[in-house]
């Protein structure tokens, strides 16, 4: 997973049209576009997100992998949203 920080508002559209893209969550603020990218091979979609965002005019302020916890793994694994303790 990638979280990507543009300075613009930008339309998550074209991030899912990558190859490699499995799931984009987008949040819009004024300050910008905080777009969570999820993906198999985070290195080959940086490259192709740097240069989208040239194409696109965006201004790339940040660029970073997301580290899983040990709760994102048993979530994804589960699929369970919750666990009672």
């Amino acid at each position: 997973m990638l979280t990507a920080e543009i300075a613009e508002c930008v339309d998550p559209a074209a991030v899912e049209n990558l190859d490699g893209v499995t799931r984009v969550e987008n949040e819009t603020g004024t300050g910008g576009t905080r777009l969570r990218i999820t993906t198999d091979d985070p290195l080959e979609l940086t490259k192709k997100l740097c240069a989208l965002s040239v194409t696109q005019g965006w201004t790339l302020r940040e660029l970073k992998p997301h580290r899983q916890t040990l709760e994102d793994v048993f979530v994804r694994i589960t699929g369970a949203e919750e666990v009672a303790v």
